[in-house]
């Protein structure tokens, strides 16, 4: 092999690599935001907070699902719309920021767990801060 040439199949690799991490596995959500702590609500609730751009007249938005995974004291919770973001928008649109809230109950106390969000930076734990 001559230098500076990489071979055929370590170049389909290479690209494969880099088209999937780029893309979230192959996997675009369109309704995954991401959130921060609002409150705490007991030993074991707490409601979450997250941004959506929003249109007067448009369609309000809401959270429709959660997706919470535990990995010893970590806790990996993800927030998604009901809808995709356009749903939440028109073509004439004066556009605010709204607030979605959705109040969570973990099978752990929260004074045992750190808590992530797997939409958003996942090396900074949101709970404690």
């Amino acid at each position: 092999m001559k230098p500076g040439v990489v071979p055929l199949k370590l170049s389909i690799v290479i690209a494969m690599a880099v088209l999937l991490s780029g893309c979230g596995l192959g996997k675009s959500d369109d309704t995954a935001i991401e959130w921060g702590v609002f409150k705490q609500l007991g030993p074991r609730g707490i409601k979450l907070v997250g941004q959506v751009d929003f249109c007067v007249g448009a369609p309000e938005p809401k959270i429709g699902r959660t997706k919470t995974t535990y990995s010893g004291q970590q806790v990996l919770i993800g927030l998604y719309l009901a809808a995709p973001r356009k749903t939440y928008q028109t073509e004439k649109c004066l556009g605010v920021i709204r607030a979605v809230y959705k109040t969570v109950t973990l099978k752990r106390n929260l004074a045992s767990v750190e808590l992530f969000d797997s939409n958003g930076d996942p090396s900074e734990p949101l709970w404690p801060d």
